[in-house]
């Protein structure tokens, strides 16, 4: 199970939506749209 980058917040895989940005070369899931445009700002923070 994943989990997102920037809250812990367990993903869960039959959710409707999903929310992905790639960031070399691996895709990273998140639980909102928030946390995908925090995670773009300042990756390094998150990996």
């Amino acid at each position: 199970m994943e989990t997102c980058p920037v809250c812990g917040e367990e993903l869960y895989e039959n959710r409707d939506e999903k929310i992905v940005t790639l960031y070399q070369g691996q895709n990273y899931h998140f639980c909102s749209t928030d946390h995908r445009d925090e995670f773009e700002e300042r990756p390094g923070e998150y990996t």
